[in-house]
């Protein structure tokens, strides 16, 4: 997901994980409540550069 990039689309994030849009939805938006990423535009950005981050939130 943030390999090469520090942002991610909804869709990608779905698509990586395999789960339904509702659900990506949901960790997305989790993620930005513990300012791990930030919604800018359409896009998520993580926020400390550590994608490792997104999992230990």
């Amino acid at each position: 997901m943030f390999d090469q990039t520090d942002t991610v689309a909804l869709g990608e994030f779905q698509t990586k994980l395999g789960v339904s849009r509702k659900y990506a939805q949901m960790y997305l938006d989790y993620f930005d409540r513990c300012k791990v990423s930030k919604l800018v535009g359409d896009r998520r950005v993580l926020l400390n550069g550590d994608p490792g981050a997104l999992f230990s939130a």
